[in-house]
């Protein structure tokens, strides 16, 4: 049987590690003795073997270019869904925004703030688009007096009738209060109830 040490110096044998000492002394061993020159002729066979192995799984030029190339354009292609994914968020938080702006417009047409009403007798016509309550004017004949309610297109939306000009006045003026008073509650500025202590 041959020994550890036998068997690594026969490994040096073949890859050519050994002085010329060793190998002449090597050779002489091999010569006299027969399981040391089987050993031998087992490593070489075995190496003949791997080698063989190696030489299969080793790819040529063409396989190798073939498998960088792939590489290559499987990060290309991951690099560009990244982008493509990014680019698909951002355009899907601008839809999601316009959405949400068109529901938010949508559910709050004309919800906008009760307009309040203003008075143009004895008070200035008002300019923002809320009620306005106009001269008194004499109805059919001159019995009674008209003031007519208008939203901030011109638009007539009510029409209250008074049988004495005094009363569609007040009636006026009274309208003309309450928008003062709503506009001064909902701009936050104090309000006056009275003054008298």
């Amino acid at each position: 049987m041959v020994s550890e040490t036998d068997l690594e110096i026969l490994e040096a044998y073949l890859d050519d590690e050994l002085s010329a000492g060793e190998v002449v002394r090597l050779d002489q061993r091999l010569a006299c003795e027969p399981a040391l020159a089987a050993a031998l002729q087992s490593q070489r066979s075995a190496r003949a073997v791997r080698a063989a192995v190696f030489k299969t799984t080793e790819p040529d030029d063409a396989s190798a270019d073939y498998f960088a190339g792939a590489v290559l354009a499987s990060v290309r292609r991951r690099a560009w869904n990244r982008r493509l994914v990014r680019a698909s968020k951002i355009a899907g938080a601008v839809a999601a925004s316009v959405v949400v702006g068109v529901m938010i417009g949508w559910v709050g047409r004309g919800r906008g703030p009760e307009a309040p009403v203003a008075s143009s007798f004895p008070h200035p016509v008002n300019t923002d688009g809320r009620l306005v309550a106009h001269t008194p004017k004499p109805a059919d004949g001159g019995q009674t007096y008209q003031v007519a309610l208008t939203d901030e297109n011109g638009n007539v939306i009510a029409v209250q009738k008074f049988s004495k000009v005094e009363d569609a006045r007040q009636f006026a003026d009274d309208l003309g209060q309450y928008q003062a008073r709503r506009q001064q509650v909902e701009e936050g500025r104090p309000m006056l109830i009275s003054d008298r202590f």
